[in-house]
């Protein structure tokens, strides 16, 4: 019996003790969702070397390491080189720089009125950090700025870093030429949109992944061109081959002691609140002349470049006891503490995934209003179509006929006046008919005898000849 008690007391240490080493592991990454899956790892330091030739790193108080990208001054993260297309986790943008794998899926950016656009770096990936709006006739987004997810309020973000486009080009590879950029347009235009709060997530990170497919069906009467993600293991651009797109995305860690081997110096803080960039027609003064400065060896390392995950790290090994005495005298409260971390951490679940089942039943019932409305919208559409139509049909019949009636008209009035002039010709023939015809008087001639006789001496008289006269003449006197 005693042996068997020490085998119980053995099995029932063994039960107890089994959750101290797990909970020690997931504490350490409790920040690090992307490490549950990797297929190839990395670290900050793939950012700073990898974008090291395109840009300049400064060392910001607040923001820690920050990259400032050597493009031109009328560059806009999300909209610059580069388009949309639908994948498998969403609207995802396919950039043309160098260095898109980065700074386009990790990290945010933000925008300084003296230095510009600049990016600071992250951990967690995602097809694009942007946030959408949209109304039936545009299609909106705008970056993320430092600090904002889905679950922080969007309206940190200031309304000229938003673009709005009509769906019929949204997924054009030069969807720029479409758009109107005027500040004063993407003002009228905000004011007319709703946040687009459909989500997806990739290793436990949740993200907005704008436009469905099917809303775009819906919008445009086309399909959209899908493409599949292929993970590339090297750096570059983000290529397209048939329908895939090759992008590089690595799981990366902050070890802590990460840092860019070459830096530049500034003399001025970056803005802790996002700033605009609507109304100054200025290019901003700092941005050339730290990419005109020579990057000098960085000697400082940044304490902010330390995470969540190291900071969890160092709790997890002051909890874990340095003696074995100490491991069994606490064992305990240690067991204590653990269940009431995960009896909370089991609340705080329960209570986020409440309120995520809330969110989507919210979605889904703005989805089904959205729809309902379209589908109003469309009928309303049609009914006035088919009701232009049949009034532009009786219109058209009513000109007919009245074309049908002035032609009978005129053809009858041309008739009636043939006719009149007929029976006037008749009537002016009838009298001529009816009056009696004068005779031309009849000539008396004279015998022919007696004009022979009579004529005869003259004629003898002049000719000298008494040559008795024809005896045609006679007989034809002779005859009358």
């Amino acid at each position: 019996m005693n042996r068997n008690a020490k085998v119980f007391v053995i099995l029932i240490l063994s039960v107890l003790l089994l959750p101290i080493s797990n909970v020690s592991k997931a504490q350490g990454n409790i920040d690090n969702y992307d490490q549950y899956d990797n297929n190839y790892g990395a670290s900050y330091q793939d950012f700073y070397d990898g974008l090291a030739p395109y840009g300049r790193w400064m060392n910001d108080p607040q923001f820690g390491y920050v990259w400032m990208p050597n493009v031109g001054s009328d560059f806009r993260p999300y909209y610059t080189n580069g388009y949309w297309a639908m994948t498998e986790y969403g609207n995802t943008w396919v950039s043309n720089y160098d260095w898109g794998w980065a700074a386009f899926h990790y990290g945010r950016w933000t925008y300084d009125n003296y230095y510009g656009w600049l990016w600071i770096p992250d951990t967690q990936w995602a097809p694009a950090w942007v946030s959408w709006r949209s109304n039936y006739n545009y299609y909106g987004w705008a970056p993320m700025g430092p600090g904002v997810n889905i679950n922080i309020s969007l309206g940190s973000i200031p309304i000229d870093w938003w673009v709005f486009l009509s769906p019929n080009y949204f997924y054009e590879p030069r969807f720029q030429r479409y758009c109107n950029n005027d500040w004063r347009f993407t003002r009228s235009i905000y004011s007319q949109t709703n946040y687009y709060s459909y989500t997806n997530s990739y290793r436990r990170v949740n993200y907005y992944s704008g436009p469905r497919a099917d809303d775009y069906r819906r919008r445009t009467g086309r399909q959209s061109s899908f493409y599949s993600i292929n993970d590339n293991n090297r750096r570059g651009p983000n290529t397209v081959r048939g329908n895939q797109i090759n992008i590089y995305r690595p799981t990366m860690r902050n070890s802590g002691n990460n840092a860019p081997t070459r830096i530049v110096n500034t003399n001025r803080n970056i803005s802790t609140q996002a700033q605009s960039f609507a109304n100054t027609n200025v290019a901003p003064a700092g941005r050339q002349r730290v990419l005109n400065q020579q990057p000098v060896q960085n000697t400082i390392r940044n304490s902010n470049t330390i995470n969540g995950s190291q900071q969890n790290n160092n709790r997890t090994n002051n909890i874990a006891p340095n003696s074995t005495n100490n491991q069994r005298a606490n064992t305990s409260p240690n067991i204590q503490n653990q269940r009431s971390n995960n009896d909370a951490q089991a609340a705080n679940e329960r209570a986020r995934v409440a309120a995520e089942n809330q969110r989507q039943q919210e979605l889904q019932q703005r989805d089904r209003q959205m729809i309902r409305e379209e589908n109003n919208r469309t009928k309303s559409v049609q009914s006035e179509e088919s009701t232009r139509q049949m009034l532009q049909q009786n219109r058209d019949a009513q000109i007919q006929r009245q074309q049908q009636a002035e032609q009978q008209n005129r053809a009858t009035h041309i008739q009636r006046q043939q006719q009149s002039e007929r029976q006037n010709r008749q009537q002016n023939i009838a009298p001529q008919r009816s009056a009696p015809q004068e005779r031309a008087p009849v000539r008396q001639v004279q015998p022919t005898q007696e004009r022979s006789n009579n004529a005869s001496p003259a004629r003898s008289t002049e000719r000298g000849n008494t040559q008795p006269a024809n005896n045609s003449g006679g007989m034809r006197g002779r005859r009358d």
